[in-house]
């Protein structure tokens, strides 16, 4: 399974805070979310404030715990500075029952309806089922 989070209202958190204590969120995210999977899983930055979590040989129910941890960690972990402190809060898109790994239009489809998605709710998880290559997902909003 392939997780994208997406860090809620990045853009604010620059410009209220300042790009070095945003650089610092990235980095905490980027951080607890290594601490929240398996040693055989990825976590990579995916664009400005995106980051892909790539899970193999894992089943639905555990992507979604695995998720929900992250989000709960990240929430519950206040980034801090000298001069700062906020709480974060990030959304996620989880493609569940993948049948063939071709990540291009997976990673198009999911961002497609991430963005929409996102614009409605802010610190959720998006939960999409993939019947079948090319990927269609059906998006229910969870929290």
């Amino acid at each position: 399974a392939v997780i994208v989070l997406d860090i809620d209202d990045f853009k604010e958190v620059n410009d209220k805070f300042g790009y070095a204590f945003g650089d610092l969120a990235l980095q905490n995210i980027g951080n607890l979310q290594q601490a929240s999977v398996r040693s055989s899983d990825k976590v990579v930055r995916w664009g400005g404030e995106e980051f892909l979590i790539y899970l193999s040989n894992i089943d639905e129910v555990e992507v979604c715990r695995i998720a929900e941890n992250v989000r709960a960690m990240v929430e519950n972990t206040p980034v801090a500075d000298e001069q700062h402190s906020a709480n974060i809060t990030v959304s996620m898109v989880l493609p569940i029952r993948m049948k063939q790994m071709n990540l291009k239009p997976l990673l198009n489809s999911l961002t497609k309806d991430f963005t929409q998605q996102s614009v409605k709710t802010k610190t959720a998880l998006l939960i999409g089922v993939l019947l079948n290559p090319p990927p269609k997902i059906e998006v229910t909003i969870v929290g």
